[in-house]
C-alpha cells in the first residue's frame, strides 16, 4: 500500500483512553461528540491538492485535463481552468511551497489551447463569465508574484467587457456574451455580473484607481436593485432587462452566484462604508448556507437550487460551489462580520468538509484514488474503472483547502 504524504499527521488530542492509528484519515469526530480527537486539515489537505494535481494537472501543456484518465484533445475546457487554478493557488498560500507557484507560468501559457475562440493572447472568448473567472485568477496571481503580465491581462479583460457588454439603453448590468455572438441577448445573467464585481474591486485594490471601484460600485448597485433580495439574502440567477423578470434559468438560486454577490457586497461594504452593504454580504452568507445549497438533514453544502445535483459527473452544476467555498471562507475571517454569523459559516463550511473528506473518499491507499464524485458523499470508484471529472473535483479540493485555511487562520 502506499502512502499518503501528511495523513499520518491526523493525531489524538483530548482523550488519552482512545487509541488513535496514524494510519485511519477519518479520525474527525463531530462537534457534537464529547470525547476524541481532531483531524489536522493541513495534512488532508495536502494530500487532497498532491492528488488533484497529479490526477488532472498536464505538466506537459500546461492546463488541467477535463478528466482523470488523461487528455483527449480538448480545447474548449476553458472556465474549470480558473477555478482548478484556484486550488493551486490557495494551496500555495497555506504552504508557500514553491512546487505550487511553479505552476503559474505554466499555466498562463497553457491555458490558450483551451481559450476556445477570440484572441488568445488576450485570454478572450465571447463569453464574459469565462474572461471574469480568468481574470480574477489572474489577479490572485499577480497579488502573489507582482508580475505585470496577469495584471494587464485582467486589465485588458475588463476593460473589453464593462466597454462592449455593459447595458447602457435599459437597467444597466453586463450581457452574457459579446454583442454580435449568439451569447448576447436579453437576460442579464449573475454567472457574468457577480465575478466582473469581484473582479472590478480587486484590479482597484491592487492598483488604486479609483475608475475600477467605480464600476465595481456600478455592478453592485445593479445587482442590489434587480437580483438581490436584500432583506433575505437570495441572489436570483439573472433577469431580463426587456421584462424585468427572472423566469426559468434566471430565476435559480446558485452558489456561485450567491458567492460572488456575498464577495462583492463584502468589498462594497470596504470600500464606501456603508453598513447596509455589510448587512448584504452575511444575509447572502445565511441564505445559501441555509436555503439554497444546503442538505437539511446535515447542513452540508451539496445542493444547488435547493436540489441534488449529481445527475451529471461533469456539468457546469458540479463546479459551482469551487467558487463559493474561498468567498466563504473570506467572510468567515472577515472581523468586519458579527461573530455570530462568522460562527454559523464556519460550521456549515466545516461539516461540508467532513463529510466530503470522510464519507466522498472511498480509497486513500493511493493518490490517484483520492477523487471527489459530483455527489460528494459517494466518491469515485477508481479500481472498478470510474473516472473523476475535473469539475466536481476542483469543488471537492477547494472545499478542503477553504477548510484547511481556516484550520490555519482560526486554529480550529
Amino acid at each position: 500500500m502506499k502512502k499518503i504524504i501528511g495523513l499520518a499527521a491526523l493525531t489524538a488530542l483530548m482523550a488519552s483512553t482512545v487509541t488513535v492509528s496514524c494510519d485511519n484519515v477519518d479520525e474527525y469526530v463531530p462537534p457534537t461528540v464529547p470525547s476524541g480527537y481532531t483531524t489536522d486539515w493541513n495534512a488532508v489537505a495536502d494530500s487532497s491538492t498532491t492528488a488533484f494535481i497529479q490526477n488532472f494537472w498536464n505538466a506537459e501543456k500546461g492546463f488541467f485535463n477535463a478528466k482523470s484518465d488523461g487528455y483527449h484533445g480538448e480545447t474548449n475546457n476553458y472556465w474549470p481552468q480558473a477555478h482548478a487554478m484556484d486550488v493551486i493557488i490557495a494551496a500555495y498560500l497555506r504552504t508557500g511551497d514553491k512546487k505550487y507557484s511553479d505552476m503559474f507560468d505554466k499555466w498562463y501559457e497553457g491555458i490558450k489551447v483551451q481559450c476556445w475562440s477570440g484572441s488568445k493572447d488576450k485570454f478572450w472568448v465571447p463569453l464574459y463569465d469565462d474572461n471574469a473567472w480568468i481574470s480574477i485568477s489572474m489577479m490572485k496571481i499577480y497579488d502573489i508574484t507582482k508580475d505585470t503580465k496577469y495584471l494587464e491581462a485582467a486589465k485588458y479583460l475588463h476593460e473589453d467587457m464593462m466597454a462592449n457588454g455593459w447595458d447602457n439603453e435599459n437597467i444597466g448590468g453586463l450581457s452574457w456574451g459579446a454583442p454580435g455572438t449568439s451569447y448576447y441577448g436579453d437576460s442579464r445573467a449573475i454567472c457574468t455580473n457577480g465575478p466582473a464585481c469581484v473582479l472590478a474591486f480587486k484590479l482597484y485594490n491592487a492598483t488604486g484607481d479609483e475608475h475600477y471601484a467605480e464600476n465595481g460600485m456600478k455592478i453592485y448597485k445593479f445587482l442590489r436593485e434587480y437580483v438581490l433580495d436584500p432583506g433575505t439574502g437570495r441572489v436570483l440567477n439573472g433577469i431580463n432587462r426587456k421584462t424585468l423578470l427572472s423566469e426559468g434559468e434566471d430565476s435559480r438560486e446558485y452558489s456561485y452566484t450567491h458567492g460572488t454577490v456575498m464577495a462583492s457586497a463584502l468589498e462594497a461594504y470596504r470600500y464606501t462604508g456603508d453598513a447596509a452593504y455589510l448587512k448584504d454580504a452575511y444575509r447572502i452568507g445565511y441564505y445559501v448556507t441555509n436555503v439554497a445549497c444546503a442538505d437539511q438533514a446535515t447542513g452540508a453544502l451539496f445542493f444547488e437550487n435547493k436540489s441534488w445535483r449529481w445527475d451529471d459527473d461533469g456539468g457546469d452544476p458540479t463546479l459551482f460551489r469551487a467558487v463559493l467555498f474561498p468567498y466563504l471562507a473570506d467572510v468567515i475571517e472577515a472581523p468586519e462580520v458579527p461573530e455570530m454569523w462568522r460562527e454559523k459559516f464556519f460550521k456549515t463550511l466545516n461539516i461540508t468538509a467532513v463529510q466530503a473528506w470522510t464519507n466522498g473518499i472511498l480509497d486513500r491507499s493511493d493518490y490517484s484514488f483520492i477523487m471527489y464524485n459530483s455527489n460528494m458523499t459517494k466518491g469515485v470508484n477508481v479500481s472498478q474503472g470510474e473516472i473523476g471529472y475535473l469539475n466536481p473535483n476542483t469543488t471537492g479540493a477547494s472545499c478542503i483547502e477553504a477548510r484547511a485555511r481556516l484550520y490555519k487562520s482560526l486554529g480550529k
